[in-house]
């Protein structure tokens, strides 16, 4: 009983009922209160829903109680007992995994000093730096009149010493409302992707020349981040191609460093010239239908449709650049680019990069991290993927071809909803309206609704004429990467031997 309780919680995690998902949970530890998977679980989902210092201080001890039982259980009858029980065995590794989350919660906090127990129980000699995972929560980065001679890229095309820019203000208005509005985490795009922890990644590309530039705001949002990319890395003038992708986090999620690459790196690497990252909103969406939940403040300001306003508070980590380039050494220096409504990072296509969990207590567990990134390519092969699959560098549909999107087509139906990506009601009901009345009209007329929010917008010119953006000095890392243990350092080890935590 406790096994399919177990099951039934992660099964609801991996659907983003984050309610239903702590129930079944709970319910696996009353049947079975040393269950080591049921609790670390459990203790995960404290972790991301955490809105105070003593709900992290509870998830910490549910995580420590979960390493000193495997602890036990891998030492029982020498060892006997997990290796001849694959349940028992089971257990154990769910404990190594517990032992993780420990040591990460730990970095965060900035005890380095207690999670380096943990790290070397894990086979860990190096880590990621303490200025990485424990980084200051208030450096926002810095405005600087500096601007053009900041940035580097290209590799070694570049106007400075940085792979990266960081611009605030980047956006024209009516861009930015729209591209919040179809990016919110109850907008259509994510329902009719399926979206979440079981979907992959996947892309869209188009050429910047020719009518599919011209036939959305996509379009207008890449020849923009080009013409604003031009004076850090001149090397994007030779764009032919823009690919984007999207993402609707929670606060303490992150994403692995990585290099991005064509088709995830099937049949060899290949590198953008660069990539972008814009920051549109940290807005606010429910766990499951039904309760809104008052915990935490609401972060940000809406503008009628559950998306943040220009100037709103954000949830979430920074983005980690490096000067890691692939096959070479680990990083020596790094950069933190953190997030803000209306920031874009540009940084070389060839660095290691990722986002770094955000760490503490979120400021409102409901809030979502939005962000839309956007590559741009020499050259990019289109893909197909098959019928009802996502992949990467998908053709980009027009707004007016009044076809369903791959994800809506298989069988005729429409996929399940993420009730993680709704709105709460009754707070964001009216804030759905416009969004549910473009939703409602594209689906009537056999359209893919997220396609239908992203039409052209009219007089860019005038728009892009008031744009100002402001250059901001980026968070310099001295440590990217430390060994876990300063006096027996030893030769920094190949990039997949150190814990990220994430």
């Amino acid at each position: 009983m406790a096994s399919a309780l177990l099951a039934l919680g992660l099964l609801h995690e991996s659907r983003g009922q984050i309610p239903a998902a702590r129930a079944a949970l709970a319910a696996a530890l009353r049947v079975f209160p040393a269950f080591i998977a049921a609790r670390a679980a459990a203790a995960r989902l404290m972790v991301a829903d955490a809105a105070s210092d003593a709900e992290l201080s509870e998830a910490e001890a549910a995580l420590l109680q979960a390493v000193e039982v495997a602890e036990a259980l891998a030492a029982a009858e020498g060892g006997l007992v997990a290796a001849s029980n694959k349940a028992c065995a089971r257990e154990v590794e769910a404990g190594v995994g517990a032992r993780g989350a420990l040591a990460m919660l730990l970095c965060q906090a900035g005890r380095g000093a207690e999670a380096k127990t943990h790290l070397k129980e894990l086979g860990f000699s190096w880590r990621l730096g303490s200025p990485v995972l424990c980084y200051p929560i208030s450096g926002g980065g810095s405005s600087s009149p500096a601007g053009r001679g900041e940035a580097a890229g290209g590799r070694g095309e570049a106007c400075g010493q940085l792979p990266l820019a960081v611009l605030d203000g980047a956006l024209p208005s009516p861009l930015l409302r729209q591209l919040q509005r179809a990016f919110a985490p109850a907008a259509p795009f994510w329902s009719e992707h399926g979206y979440g922890p079981r979907q992959g990644y996947f892309s869209y590309m188009f050429p910047l020349a020719g009518d599919q530039a011209a036939d959305s705001s996509l379009g207008q949002l890449a020849r923009h981040l080009r013409s604003l990319a031009l004076p850090h890395f001149p090397a994007v003038a030779e764009a032919r191609y823009a690919e984007w992708w999207a993402h609707c986090r929670r606060h303490n999620s992150g994403h692995q460093l990585h290099f991005d690459s064509d088709d995830e790196g099937v049949g060899g690497i290949r590198n953008p010239i660069i990539s972008t990252v814009c920051y549109l909103s940290s807005s606010r969406s429910t766990d499951s239908g039904g309760s809104s939940g008052s915990r935490g403040s609401r972060t940000g300001t809406t503008d009628g449709d559950g998306s943040s306003s220009e100037g709103g508070a954000f949830v979430g980590g920074p983005t980690l650049v490096t000067d890691q380039l692939l096959g070479g050494p680990l990083a020596t220096r790094g950069w933190l680019a953190t997030p803000a409504v209306n920031r874009v990072t540009f940084f070389d296509g060839g660095v290691l990069h990722g986002v770094v969990p955000g760490r503490g207590a979120s400021s409102d567990p409901f809030a979502r991290r939005c962000t839309l990134m956007v590559a741009f390519w020499r050259e990019l092969r289109t893909r197909l993927p098959a019928d009802g699959q996502l992949g990467a560098a998908m053709p980009m549909p027009a707004p007016r071809l009044r076809e369903p999107c791959a994800a809506t087509s298989k069988g005729g139906k429409r996929p399940r909803e993420d009730p993680q990506q709704r709105a709460e009601p009754p707070a964001a009901a009216a804030a759905d309206a416009a969004a549910g009345d473009e939703a409602a009209e594209a689906q009537k007329a056999g359209e893919a609704a997220w396609i239908s929010m992203l039409e052209p917008l009219p007089g860019e010119g005038a728009w892009l004429a008031q744009v100002a953006p402001t250059p901001v000095t980026p968070t310099p890392v001295a440590a990217v990467w430390e060994p876990v243990d300063p006096g027996r350092a030893g030769r920094a080890p190949s990039y997949s031997a150190c814990f990220q935590g994430f």
